[in-house]
């Protein structure tokens, strides 16, 4: 297990605090553990966290993010038997404690907060694990997640979407839920050259009836972020250095769209 020397060198050279630096440790320590279950290959990782382990991203990340082709009881199970294997097998000080979704999504998506003590602290850190039930992944891989320096072995062995996925969800997240994370993680992607597939897209939209793809609306949406806005959502998860970046993010972005 990490301790308080390692935490404090590592913040120091990534440039972040240190419970970033606690809460990534015990990210990937959770999805080596999800991952040795029986049948977790039916849980797919996505999201952000995803974006910065297998891609590279620098912007930091708070939650775990699965589509599961699983039952939800089976999802469960997994995040259950994690969190009694950490309760037995770790000194550091957890809880488990799962969020209730509003009635009409209850079937199809669950979450828990993983809630750990650091060395040396009194407060809680929260590490959110979503399940969605509710659609098919088109195109998954499994990739071996090297976790920087931190002192984990086995290395976790994911199943995850395709880059090209990823890319798909972040646009439809963008018109759904619209916060500045998902245009950060929108323009990294860009960056490495995914390209933008627009019937995945589309398929994508599929889930949300009330809204509509189109290039047009993905720049305006883009065009009209508030930059306190990405400044207070961004910099909370982005090493020092680059805490100016939120304010070219959007016309950074623009550049690169079709």
């Amino acid at each position: 297990m990490l301790n308080y020397s390692f935490i404090e060198q590592k913040a120091k050279e990534s440039q972040i605090d240190k419970v970033t630096i606690f809460r990534e440790y015990w990210q990937f320590l959770l999805l080596q553990k999800i991952y040795l279950a029986r049948g977790s290959e039916q849980l797919i990782f996505k999201g952000g966290t995803a974006i910065r382990f297998l891609l590279g991203s620098f912007r930091f990340s708070e939650d775990l993010d699965f589509t599961s082709t699983a039952k939800k009881e089976f999802g469960e199970k997994i995040i259950k038997e994690t969190f009694i294997y950490f309760q037995k097998n770790t000194q550091t000080p957890m809880e488990l404690k799962k969020i209730p979704f509003p009635l009409k999504f209850a079937d199809e998506s669950v979450r828990y907060r993983y809630l750990l003590i650091p060395p040396g602290s009194k407060h809680k850190v929260s590490i959110r694990v979503d399940l969605s039930f509710r659609e098919k992944p088109e195109n998954i891989e499994q990739s071996i997640l090297i976790p920087f320096d931190y002192p984990i072995s086995p290395y976790p062995l994911v199943m995850h979407f395709k880059s090209h996925e990823i890319l798909a969800e972040k646009i439809r997240a963008l018109f759904v839920r619209g916060k500045p994370r998902d245009l950060f993680d929108l323009w990294f992607l860009l960056t490495k050259k995914i390209p933008i597939d627009l019937k995945l897209i589309k398929e994508k939209f599929k889930l949300y009836p009330q809204s509509h793809y189109s290039d047009e609306k993905l720049k305006n949406i883009i065009k009209n972020f508030d930059l306190n806005e990405l400044k207070n959502d961004l910099n909370q998860f982005l090493p020092e250095n680059y805490r100016q970046f939120y304010k070219k993010l959007p016309q950074q972005t623009l550049l690169m769209l079709p």
